[in-house]
């Protein structure tokens, strides 16, 4: 398996700059060894360290879309980053544009059709745009599948604190309580939230 040969934060395929860092890479190992998702959907894609992280430590991905609104927003990574991913791994497709327009019913029926197995949500940190993000993804999730989503109650001296993710997340765990529990992970500031299904 590709995961115990070098870390995916000492490889070529690791670009140089990115808010994702190593302590998130080693989760995401974690999480892809436990749940082995087949079906994969990332909301921000950056410059590719947490897709990466995905395909390189799981090797059986049928599919995984990443949704980006601006490639160049870390120009001239994201967009060099997009190009790379995808010439390597032919199970995975960028596509740039924002998640609000995206993220239909349909588009998510017609492109997993069985569910998604992994949502990672990492793109519009206001609150309402990551609430939207939640929301329109939900639904679709895998009976055993997981949403990740990042920077919840994350800060200092490795993160940056967003308030409008976690109360979003926070609103989100309040209003579907009866749906959903979730898991607190946090190293040095740098914070996840990973959703899953309940099963009371």
């Amino acid at each position: 398996m590709r995961s115990r040969i070098i870390p995916v934060f000492e490889t070529e395929l690791w670009c140089v700059t990115g808010h994702f860092n190593s302590d998130q890479a080693l989760k995401y190992k974690e999480l892809m060894e436990k749940f082995k998702p087949e079906y994969i959907l990332e909301i921000g894609f950056c410059t590719g360290r947490s897709a990466l992280s995905v395909l390189y430590h799981c090797d059986n991905i049928k599919k995984m879309i990443s949704l980006d609104k601006d490639l160049d927003w870390k120009a001239p990574h994201g967009r060099r980053m997009e190009k790379l991913l995808m010439s390597k791994f032919n199970n995975f497709k960028v596509i740039e544009n924002d998640s609000k327009v995206v993220l239909t019913p349909e588009f998510i029926k017609e492109e997993f059709p069985y569910g998604i197995d992994f949502i990672t949500i990492d793109g519009d940190h206001t609150f309402e745009g990551c609430l939207h993000d939640l929301e329109s993804v939900a639904p679709f999730l895998a009976e055993s599948g997981v949403i990740v989503v990042d920077d919840y109650m994350s800060g200092p001296p490795n993160g940056v604190n967003f308030e409008s993710v976690t109360d979003s997340v926070n609103h989100f765990l309040y209003l579907n309580h009866d749906l959903f529990e979730f898991e607190r992970w946090n190293v040095n500031g740098k914070g996840f939230c990973i959703i899953s299904k309940c099963y009371k």
